[in-house]
């Protein structure tokens, strides 16, 4: 359900990235909260029209295109813009859904991304907690340049900052698979036929094919 993407970006795109935010342009996070989450959303974010916002969005873009995890686990088909926040003390996200759609043209939103964009060690609080099904909660905070992708369709939060500051990119994929079940099996087909492949005297072809016809029949539903 939960996937890690560790080192999304290098460390040069970090100290890039950590370089810039020092100069952004910030405004009210709630600016871009919807319904209910805007009553419990206290961060701030760079804003939409600051020029340097683009030079970020390239960083992010090139990220994501080179990693073959995102692409083989989540059959992302279009990405929604992002929005760069940062946490200061007594800032938070109390408890929330995600929006379904945005974007112009709207996606739909299947899958939430939260990228870390600073040491852990530079706040304290903060965690992302994830609701889990069954009442359970995981929380998740990870070295800089690291992500975590999971479903939109989790309650989620971010717990209080106590001290520092908290940096990072959010965004949201449409995959090429709605039901989150399928996008499973086409993942765990996807490796299991290149695991097929690197044994000597395989014959990769019956499974190929299962999997190319799976994706033709689920694609886009």
């Amino acid at each position: 359900m939960l996937l890690m993407l560790p080192d999304l970006l290098t460390k040069g795109e970090v100290a890039d990235m950590a370089a810039r935010f020092d100069n952004a342009v910030f405004e009210d996070g709630r600016a871009t909260a919807a319904g209910g989450a805007r009553q419990v959303k206290a961060n701030r974010q760079i804003d939409r029209q600051w020029p340097g916002l683009r030079q970020f969005e390239a960083i992010l873009n090139a990220a994501l295109t080179r990693s073959p995890v995102l692409a083989e686990r989540l059959s992302p088909a279009a990405c929604s813009p992002t929005i760069f926040a940062e946490y200061h003390p007594g800032d938070c996200y109390g408890p929330h859904t995600d929006a379904v759609l945005a974007g112009q043209p709207p996606i739909r939103h299947d899958i939430s991304v939260t990228l870390f964009l600073n040491p852990p060690d530079n706040y304290t609080g903060g965690e992302l907690r994830l609701h889990l099904p069954g009442g359970d909660t995981e929380d998740v905070k990870l070295p800089a340049g690291s992500a975590v992708a999971y479903p939109t369709t989790l309650v989620h939060e971010v717990l209080p900052i106590r001290s520092g500051i908290r940096r990072v990119a959010v965004f949201w994929l449409q995959s090429f698979y709605r039901d989150s079940e399928i996008r499973q099996i086409v993942a765990d087909l996807r490796a299991s036929l290149t695991m097929l492949r690197g044994l000597p005297g395989a014959d990769p072809l019956p499974l190929a094919r299962a999997l190319a016809n799976l994706e033709r029949k689920f694609i886009g539903q």
